[in-house]
């Protein structure tokens, strides 16, 4: 395996269980990312600026997948990170409508704006914040 996988980025791995169906060793589960937060493949292909014919393939394969551009793979690797924190905070019953969300603080743009514009670094270390804030840590 690369080592361009999911599974060696520190924060992934320090979410660990939490996100482990979507992320491996093997790449990541597309499908059921995807399913997770009710991402059709053309919105997730607008995310990643890949065909949604090729991202439909992906979500039909159902098994791991490692993509070959960097673009995709960050924006999966930013999906994971934001299911796991989420899922820290108790927020995951709410993660699909939340990326739909505007923010202001992002004048505005979604969550999935965010990631597209390249952006999901910052707001992943905003919400490690208010997880970190919430745990009393």
């Amino acid at each position: 395996m690369a080592p361009s996988s999911g599974a060696t980025d520190p924060m992934i791995a320090t979410l660990g269980s939490s996100v482990r169906e979507f992320v491996g060793s093997g790449g990541f589960r597309i499908d059921l990312l995807c399913r997770e937060l009710e991402l059709p493949a053309a919105e997730f292909a607008s995310l990643t600026g890949r065909a949604t014919t090729s991202i439909a393939r992906y979500l039909q394969w159902e098994r791991w997948v490692d993509p070959d551009d960097e673009r995709t793979k960050r924006v999966l690797k930013e999906l994971v990170q934001i299911v796991g924190l989420l899922r820290a905070m108790k927020m995951d019953d709410n993660a699909s409508s939340w990326l739909r969300t505007p923010l202001p603080s992002y004048g505005g743009r979604t969550p999935l704006e965010v990631v597209k514009a390249g952006e999901g670094q910052d707001l992943i270390q905003r919400l490690l914040a208010l997880a970190v804030g919430e745990s009393g840590g």
